[in-house]
């Protein structure tokens, strides 16, 4: 194979992996803040629920395991997890629950994975002149 032939190949495949990286970091992530139940005796309770899940290529949440659950049911977690697109992810990650009593109950799902920190918050808080904090 020519030389010149050969380095116009190994720019085509460069470009080709690249455009593609940027391709799945561009793709838009999907997290749905279930409205998940807390029962009335933990109401007034502070406290934080763990998954860890892996992803698919296209991004779909699968294989979704409890690290930490001491109080509720794993099957509305590993529901609401499943239901998400994390292209962003590429390979496994973690979902935190956070539950504050003094803010409602839910508050926050951070989602952290190698390269990726993201937290969703479940309440927009408004400052006193409107603009969003």
């Amino acid at each position: 194979m020519r030389p010149r032939t050969l380095i116009a190949l190994l720019t085509l495949l460069v470009c080709s992996l690249a455009c593609k990286s940027l391709e799945k970091r561009s793709a838009k992530d999907v997290v749905t803040l279930c409205q998940i139940p807390i029962p009335s005796e933990l109401q007034d309770a502070q406290f934080v629920v763990t998954y860890r899940f892996e992803t698919t290529k296209s991004g779909k949440p699968i294989n979704v395991r409890k690290i930490k659950n001491d109080f509720l049911g794993d099957e509305p977690f590993v529901a609401c997890i499943s239901g998400w697109s994390l292209p962003s992810i590429s390979s496994k990650g973690v979902a935190e629950f956070f539950s504050k009593p003094s803010e409602g109950g839910w508050t926050e799902i951070n989602i952290s994975a190698k390269e990726f920190n993201r937290s969703f918050p479940y309440h927009v808080r408004y400052s006193p002149g409107g603009k969003q904090k």
